[in-house]
């Protein structure tokens, strides 16, 4: 690996880096509402499936609508045992967007 390769990708890293945290603290918290289950004794598993987030590093506005799913669901009632991302997690499969998804997740 050539040096301008390690400091290209360690630039990249860096800047998805910043990105993900510049986004996640301008996204408001949850409105605060609370969703129970009719009968909690009966559920068996709680997951939540999310399909097509395209996230795109130019486009911020899917990121602050995920980001506001993900704290609405850390702060239900019943905690999950699964989320489920079922694919086309980016738009175009460029590294910065999956620093910005995964980097989302791990938050």
């Amino acid at each position: 690996m050539s040096i301008l390769a390690f400091f290209n990708g360690l630039l990249i890293r860096v800047v998805g880096l910043v990105l993900s945290a510049v986004l996640l603290c301008s996204v408001p918290a949850s409105a605060g509402v609370t969703i129970e289950a009719q009968e909690p004794e009966s559920l068996v598993l709680q997951a939540s499936v999310f399909a097509d987030v395209h996230m795109q590093s130019f486009e911020i506005s899917g990121y602050r609508e995920l980001t506001g799913a993900l704290k609405d669901i850390a702060g239900s009632a019943k905690k999950q045992d699964a989320l489920v991302f079922v694919g086309d997690n980016t738009m175009n499969g460029q590294i910065t967007e999956y620093y910005m998804f995964y980097g989302l997740l791990s938050r």
